[in-house]
């Protein structure tokens, strides 16, 4: 087991799960309005909607089991518990991360897919393969971290350890490749489409939050790598916590194309949003009105200042034509 007391932890276990719980409910926040008006328009429950909201689930698992997982490394734990603690988790995780990423490629498939068949054929066959090596790993780990007996032996333990952190290592890789993949995958589409200017920002902003998944994957396994090695477990929450932001950062990705949709079909026709903008309409008329008062109020002229000005100005005239 390992004390907390033998490594300086910046980060505590109680506030990466603040933050990592953060990210899901942000990424929630996203795929309510898109799972919204998606049933509206099509009065059914989109594979891609089900496979986002399955996303969110198996990271809020994972994020519980990992709590369950820092609690048996820092307290005396039977070696059975901690290994099938430790499957679980990289199971769910794993699975997390995979199903994170399948709505942006449906999404291509969807916009795309109709007059591009090479994207769509791309699409399905990052999904089938991902799916596939995703699988081998979990496998892979759970066919070295099966015990036979109820009390397994230290060797055991050092194994499936082992089978576990090849394995995380091996499907970080797959994450990274897969978010290789959802950036560049578009890239030739774009470029030889005319689309709509609110479908342009949208796919904007899905191929800028590639990059940054992609930046918080490879730093999630570097982090992974160094734990691996000997690491503290401040990287391993950091990873940890990458993981999630990669995972997050893929789920709103796949779910702010729908955003316009949502807007248009029920933010903007509502009464409560008409009364807004009509609001702010008159607020901004009256500004101009405000900004001409502060020169001070102007006194109406009399008879005799009227005439003196109407002089004044033939003057100034007759100066002038002389």
């Amino acid at each position: 087991m390992m004390s907390s007391s033998d490594q300086p932890v910046a980060l505590s276990r109680q506030a990466s799960f603040g933050v990592e719980t953060g990210f899901v409910v942000w990424s929630a926040l996203f795929v309510v309005p898109r799972v919204v008006v998606n049933v509206h328009k099509t009065k059914k429950l989109l594979i891609e909607d089900a496979v986002s909201i399955f996303a969110l689930v198996l990271l809020m698992a994972a994020l519980t089991l990992n709590c369950e997982v820092a609690e048996a490394i820092f307290t005396p734990t039977p070696a059975l518990f901690l290994v099938r603690v430790i499957t679980a988790f990289n199971f769910l995780i794993g699975f997390a991360m995979w199903s994170s990423k399948v709505p942006i490629l449906l999404l291509y498939v969807r916009l795309f897919g109709i007059t591009t068949n090479w994207l769509r054929i791309a699409a399905y066959t990052t999904i089938a393969v991902t799916l596939a090596l995703f699988l081998a790993g979990m496998s892979y780990v759970g066919a070295s971290c099966v015990p036979y007996t109820a009390d397994p032996s230290a060797e055991f333990v050092n194994t499936c350890k082992d089978r576990i952190n090849v394995g995380s290592l091996a499907l970080g890789f797959v994450a990274i490749s897969t978010d290789i993949i959802i950036l560049v995958l578009p890239i030739p589409v774009l470029m030889s489409l005319s689309i709509p200017q609110h479908k342009k920002v949208g796919l904007m902003f899905v191929f800028l939050s590639g990059i940054v998944a992609l930046a918080a994957g490879i730093t999630s396994l570097f982090y992974k790598w160094q734990s691996t090695s000997g690491g503290t477990i401040m990287q391993m929450r950091v990873a940890m916590l990458c993981r999630v932001v990669e995972s997050c950062i893929a789920i709103v990705a796949g779910s702010v194309p729908a955003l316009y949709a949502f807007w248009k079909t029920f933010i903007a026709p509502s009464a409560l949003y008409s009364r807004a903008r009509s609001c702010l309409s008159s607020i901004a008329k009256r500004i101009p009105s405000l900004r001409g008062s502060q020169t001070g109020p102007r006194l109406p002229l009399t008879k005799d200042d009227s005439s003196q000005e109407q002089n004044g100005r033939g003057g100034i005239s007759q100066s002038h034509v002389r």
